[in-house]
């Protein structure tokens, strides 16, 4: 009976084992994803605030100013 609870153990020490290192390869990736994640926001945001400071007399109409083309 020692045997199979020894068995059971080191099955359940393994087990352990390979979670907490799943649990550490999770961790860094959503580290890194946090990384991107504050980058995309920055360029976002400096996007938006060039695309706030374009001047009115640029070529980009607004939408409410833009007419359809002719075929609708």
């Amino acid at each position: 009976m020692t045997n199979h609870s020894d068995d059971h153990i080191q099955k359940l020490e393994e087990t352990i084992a390979q979670l907490q290192a799943e649990l550490g390869q999770l961790g860094d990736e959503v580290f890194a994803q946090q990384k991107d994640i504050g980058a995309l926001t920055q360029l976002v945001d400096a996007l938006t605030r060039r695309v706030k400071t374009l001047q009115p007399e640029s070529d980009i109409l607004r939408s409410d100013e833009d007419s359809p083309p002719p075929h609708y």
